[in-house]
């Protein structure tokens, strides 16, 4: 389907892409990075039809201020290059969001959610809005020597025997392949095997806010076994360290939902 502000992906194809992964253990090893606590349950079916993962809380910082994230999430950045994060007041409506700025950098803000694992089984609806400012020049994800995108989203789920891990790009190139989808399967001594399909939702300049709305758990129960839907993490990326370029991005809440959304979901339960 086409957007008039930008190229949206619509229907998912499977391909090889060259993915990197260091960051899927990177992303991994950042949220176990703190010690479980009691395991109480963050949402079960019996709770509001909405679960809400803003940027309202207390905000803290480092790197001399550049880089500036909300309690209960943190962040990490690459050694490489530049990177900055502010936390601003977005559009009417959707409260804070996350603006991340890199120069040959790599950027993460992420949810350690072990603690009070999401339990996301009558919540399979995600949705969430963005805007690109500043593409990274020559990224694709399907160059894993340029595998550099402004916006990224991955949800990881916990399992016996390893993680399965969702994600949603914006990618920079805006090319004619059939392939939207990458799967890729390794295994880790840490963290046991781990599968990750990711989905290239968003392709090439687009100007404003967009919306997206997606339903990750028919992708889940295509992709992965049945096993229940529990949230263990989940992280925004934005990299421009591959390409040696500039990436610029803005991202409001991440909203589950019961059912698929019409508009901005205002009534969701924050998450705190």
């Amino acid at each position: 389907m086409e957007n008039a502000a930008g190229r949206q992906v619509a229907s998912p194809t499977l391909g090889r892409v060259g993915l990197n992964r260091r960051q899927w253990l990177l992303f991994l090893s950042l949220a176990a990075t703190r010690v479980p606590l009691d395991g109480t349950p963050l949402a079960t079916a019996a709770e509001p039809e909405a679960l809400r993962f803003g940027f309202d809380g207390s905000l803290l910082s480092k790197r001399g201020g550049r880089i500036v994230w909300p309690d209960p999430w943190n962040t990490w950045s690459g050694l490489r290059g530049q990177a900055s994060l502010r936390i601003e007041d977005g559009p009417a409506g959707m409260g804070r969001i996350a603006h991340f700025h890199t120069v040959a950098g790599s950027l993460v803000l992420y949810r350690d959610l072990r603690s009070r694992p999401a339990d996301l089984h009558s919540l399979p609806w995600l949705s969430w809005h963005w805007s690109a400012e500043k593409l990274p020049a020559g990224g694709s994800i399907f160059r894993a020597d340029r595998n550099d995108q402004v916006l990224q989203v991955y949800l990881a789920f916990r399992r016996e025997n390893g993680y399965n891990i969702l994600g949603n790009v914006w990618d920079t190139a805006d090319d004619e392949r059939a392939e939207n989808v990458s799967r890729q399967s390794f295994r880790s001594l840490v963290f046991g095997r781990i599968d990750a399909a990711v989905h290239v939702v968003r392709k090439g300049p687009a100007d404003g806010w967009l919306w997206e709305t997606h339903n990750f758990g028919e992708d889940y129960a295509k992709y992965f076994s049945r096993s229940r839907l529990t949230l263990a993490a989940m992280g925004i990326w934005s990299d421009s360290d591959h390409t040696g370029s500039v990436s610029d991005g803005k991202i409001g809440p991440l909203v589950f939902s019961a059912s698929k959304p019409q508009d901005r979901l205002t009534t969701a339960k924050e998450t705190s």
